[in-house]
């Protein structure tokens, strides 16, 4: 789930945060004015897919990498914040080492 050159050099990820970390990713998407049933949210064959409709149109997609757990995706819209959980799957998930002497 990384930015490629296209959409850095014409700023199409304006308003849009993508993260990763240890469990999850994590996508931020800026659609202020928007409501909730204005917006649909799919997984389709390792693609997430946000559409809106609404005050502001979007109709993006990333493909997922298949260390996620899609029936586990959480969304919530609140404030004009859209945020999408994609956790991963345990066996997928960062094991920590502990080193010993």
């Amino acid at each position: 789930m990384q930015h490629n050159l296209f959409d850095q050099f014409f700023n199409l990820n304006k308003g849009i945060s993508v993260e990763e970390s240890d469990d999850a990713y994590m996508i931020e998407m800026e659609l202020p004015g928007v409501k909730k049933d204005e917006v649909q949210i799919s997984s389709e064959n390792g693609t997430l897919i946000v559409k809106s409709e609404g005050r502001i149109k979007v109709n993006r997609a990333w493909s997922l990498p298949s260390t996620v757990d899609v029936d586990t995706i959480d969304a919530t819209l609140k404030d004009g914040l859209l945020t999408v959980l994609i956790p991963k799957r345990s066996e997928a998930k960062t094991k920590r080492i502990e080193v010993k002497v």
